[in-house]
Formats: structure tokens, C-alpha cells, sequence
């Protein structure tokens, strides 16, 4: 990683931030780089982190309680399209239409 930070620096980019995935070994990279690199923030990588965020949100009550309720609005709107089916191909029929089938 230092020689990829030396390569850009000689071509004039301008390094803010570094991020890597949360190994042990990239911890004490990030140490060791700090040191030799101080205007570079060496970050690890939060996917890990947001995935564990969402799991939790997932599992929560009223998360839960909220898809039951979708579920069950979904499930009801399915349910009564086999009474709105026969109503519309009568209505296209009258129409003119082809009803799909």
C-alpha cells in the first residue's frame, strides 16, 4: 500500500483517505502507515458494519410489525383479484377490447 501512496503522491494526486477492510493485519498497516503518512486517514472499510446495522433493523419489532402489515395488504390485493378479473373482461369485452388472460 505505501509504494501504491508513493507512486500517486510522485504523480501529483493528493491523498485524503485510505480505506481497507478490517483484517488484523491491515490494523497494524494503518498504524504504521499514520505514522509515516500523517496528513492520510487510513479508514477500514464499514460494509461489515452496515450489514450488521441492517440485520439489526431487520430483526427489530417494529420492523417486523410493519412488513406483516405489507405482507397482509399484499396478500388481500392478490386475494381479491380473482373477484376483479371476471369484471374486467366483461369491461373490455364491452369495450372492444381483449381482456388479458
Amino acid at each position: 500500500m505505501e509504494g501504491l501512496i508513493v507512486n500517486l503522491s510522485q504523480k501529483e494526486w493528493v491523498i485524503g483517505y485510505a480505506i481497507t477492510d478490517g483484517a488484523g493485519q491491515c490494523g497494524r498497516a494503518h498504524r504504521i502507515l499514520a505514522l509515516r503518512w500523517p496528513n492520510i486517514y487510513f479508514g477500514k472499510c464499514f460494509a461489515h458494519d452496515i450489514n450488521n446495522l441492517v440485520k439489526a433493523v431487520l430483526k427489530t419489532l417494529s420492523f417486523c410489525k410493519v412488513a406483516d402489515e405489507a405482507s397482509s395488504a399484499v396478500n388481500a390485493l392478490n386475494a381479491s383479484s380473482s373477484k376483479w378479473l371476471p369484471r374486467m373482461e366483461l369491461d373490455a369485452r364491452l369495450l372492444g377490447f381483449t381482456a388479458p388472460s
